[in-house]
């Protein structure tokens, strides 16, 4: 799909793309044509935290996966054992046939992508969303976070301009920057029927667990795309 997928890119040429972390190759893609992107993920900040904190392992064993990642603000967020193999192998490149596995999709998307924006509630999951920061580099906002940017380059600014982002400032740059809440007005005013989509089926498997309660997630799997 790569190639199709680019050549309506360059006939759309979009303001901006979303998408999910199961085409891991679209933020690629779409780099080289110098158009922002936004990876959205249907999860919390604890889940992603979580389960990003596990990517950095090597084939990880179903027992790593019940432990929290280090550094992770909570010890009661945990995966039972047989939750644990479920998942094993959404990080595991053994049993993926040494291709990407679902956590690489994930870390290449982080990489690549111009901010990212998940299921969250910063009253609720403040630690998490610190964490995710902490670990990322990302900063953090409610219902939205971006990457390290300037006053004057907001989100909103670099779908109309197409500039860079900055990805690593000097303490002092940092200084200058901002965090913000960005309400993108600017997809409201476009004509109807603009928007394309990729297509997903969609798998509900286990989440990490606090006390009793466990934090779906939720799989994508490629189908088609417009």
């Amino acid at each position: 799909l790569e190639k199709p997928f680019e050549a309506l890119l360059k006939r759309l040429s979009p303001d901006f793309v979303i998408h999910d972390i199961v085409q891991h190759w679209i933020p690629c893609i779409i780099a080289k044509l110098g158009i922002p992107t936004l990876t959205f993920l249907v999860t919390s900040a604890v889940s992603i935290g979580y389960g990003h904190g596990h990517s950095s392992y090597q084939n990880p064993t179903a027992k790593d996966l019940t432990i929290p990642p280090p550094g992770f603000p909570s010890t009661a967020v945990h995966r039972l054992l047989f939750e644990a193999r479920k998942v094993l192998h959404l990080y595991n490149k053994i049993d993926n046939h040494g291709c990407p596995t679902f956590m690489d999709h994930h870390a290449i998307c982080f990489e690549e992508c111009w901010a990212i924006a998940c299921n969250t509630c910063v009253e609720l999951e403040e630690a998490y969303v610190e964490h995710l920061h902490t670990t990322t580099g990302w900063l953090e906002g409610i219902s939205w976070r971006e990457r390290r940017v300037s006053a004057e380059d907001s989100p909103v600014r670099f779908a109309e301009k197409g500039k860079e982002v900055e990805r690593n400032v000097t303490a002092k740059e940092e200084e200058e920057y901002i965090e913000e809440e960005v309400e993108l007005t600017w997809i409201q005013e476009k004509v109807e029927d603009l928007a394309q989509f990729t297509g997903t089926v969609v798998q509900a498997i286990p989440g990490p667990r606090v006390g009793q309660t466990s934090l779906p997630w939720l799989v994508a799997v490629p189908l088609a795309y417009m």
